[in-house]
């Protein structure tokens, strides 16, 4: 039966049952709804000016509204979700301890109220805008704050082998699996909103068939394997995914994930479309296994931003990607550029970091570019963005960059180091430690060694790097 003639089929029931016994009459509806009375709601003017103050101040809490509040019908409410979904803990699990806590919190900003929805989370349902900064504290210690809802690691996930004796296969271990292998919360935005659901049998409690990445439980020969779906979606345009090929051993599921969402991210670039239905406003660089890496902050990490050498204008600037700009396009499109997404700036070593001052506070990344490492006019372009204009971002070293100047280079400020791409970073990273110590003062060390030890004062970062770590 094809999809339009099921909707004749319903289209004709729904002509035959309507008006009959079955059919509610509009007094039942009145008197039903006078057993739900709203809360007691204050008047508000709407939107509370310390919350929004609130969003700007703190990054982590604007991390958390943009993903785990939603708007209220009535002005000055919002909607909460509390995320079950840290990583480590089964999705949707909570203790007793917990869940009385959640009681607690849910009278104290919530009229008492608190529900659970499909996808494994609380909500409280009408809380104050000028109560959410209090509550996200309170969240917080409880462990309910991640802010990840509608991201990778908001899985939905069914009990399977572990409890169920109707499943084929475990599903906690491979959700867990998943949530540690995109621990990264920059990668989780920049991929954005993408469902992940996991059942271990038919059943499909988890709703695999309709996650946009879809994980089935199924044995073979008494062992546990994984069937994985792609395409499907909930909502108005459900659909249900295919399947993508022959199963995979519990071991690999991380890595099939990271592929698929790395062959995405490649087909988006080629084609500005997209397999899985909300991986479209991820950014249009490849990532996981193939993502570069730099070293920031003493680690090797991956990169999640772009570095645009050639941008000439905002459209060369991916929506949405964390994107780094030369210092002209910056200076001439800087409002345009803002509403795109998260930009940086990347310096010449003949640009004037003046240029720079007003907006060092604003930009969450300068990057200083060394055509050749003989070229030293970027070690002072860094102390002057650190000691003079108080830049307290990252501070980034590109182009010709090798492992003997890593250690001059951090102490001008530097804190994140992409070296030259045939360099082994693993040993460029040793550069950093090459010496125990040093006399001078510096933007990494302001207290020279004499000082130090004469005083006593506990060697460690400037203030400046030190609101890096």
């Amino acid at each position: 039966m094809t999809p339009e003639v099921f909707a004749r089929h319903v289209e004709a029931d729904w002509e035959r049952l309507r008006g009959g016994p079955a059919t509610v009459p509009d007094e039942e509806i009145t008197r039903l709804s006078s057993f739900f009375v709203p809360p007691p709601y204050e008047r508000l003017p709407g939107d509370d000016a310390g919350f929004r103050a609130a969003i700007a101040d703190n990054r982590a809490f604007g991390n958390w509204v943009k993903r785990n509040v939603f708007p209220h019908k009535v002005p000055g409410y919002a909607v909460v979700t509390l995320s079950l979904k840290k990583t480590g803990v089964p999705p949707g699990d909570a203790t007793s301890d917990q869940m009385d806590t959640v009681a607690d919190l849910a009278d104290a900003y919530s009229f008492g109220a608190l529900r659970v929805s499909h996808e494994q989370n609380l909500i409280f349902t009408d809380v104050k805008q000028s109560a959410l900064l209090a509550l996200w504290g309170e969240l917080k210690a409880l462990g309910f704050a991640t802010p990840n809802i509608g991201l990778l690691t908001d899985i939905i996930c069914c009990p399977g082998g572990d409890f169920c004796s109707l499943a084929n296969a475990k599903s906690i271990p491979i959700a867990e699996a998943i949530q540690r292998r995109f621990d990264d919360l920059d990668y989780l935005y920049d991929i954005g909103e993408l469902e992940l659901n996991i059942s271990g049998c038919m059943n499909a409690c988890g709703h695999h068939h309709v996650g946009n990445i879809g994980v089935l439980g199924v044995d073979k020969n008494g062992e546990e394997w994984y069937q994985v779906s792609i395409g499907g979606g909930q909502g108005e345009h459900a659909s249900l995914g295919k399947v993508i090929g022959p199963s995979f051993a519990a071991n690999e599921m991380p890595d099939v994930v990271g592929r698929l969402i790395d062959s995405t991210s490649k087909a988006a670039t080629r084609t500005s479309a997209s397999s899985i239905p909300s991986a479209g406003s991820a950014s249009n660089r490849s990532r996981g296994a193939s993502m570069p890496r730099l070293i920031k902050d003493n680690v090797i990490v991956e990169d999640r931003w772009t570095l645009l050498r050639e941008a000439a204008s905002p459209a060369d600037v991916p929506d949405g990607a964390a994107a780094i700009v030369p210092l002209a396009l910056w200076r001439a499109e800087r409002d345009a550029l803002r509403a795109r997404g998260e930009i940086g700036v990347w310096l010449k070593p003949d640009d004037d970091p003046e240029l720079l001052a007003a907006d060092v506070g604003a930009l969450p990344l300068i990057a200083v570019d060394f055509p050749q490492f003989t070229d030293g006019r970027g070690y002072s372009t860094a102390r002057l963005l650190r000691e003079k204009h108080g830049f307290a971002g990252e501070l980034r070293a590109i182009g010709d960059v090798l492992r003997d100047q890593l250690y001059y280079l951090r102490q001008c400020g530097f804190n994140a180091f992409a070296v030259r791409s045939d360099r082994n970073l693993e040993a460029a990273l040793k550069g950093l430690s090459d010496f125990s110590d040093n006399y001078q003062a510096t933007a990494a060390r302001p207290v020279p060694l004499f000082r130090r030890r004469a005083q006593a004062v506990t060697d460690g970062p400037s203030p400046s790097i030190e609101r890096l770590a």
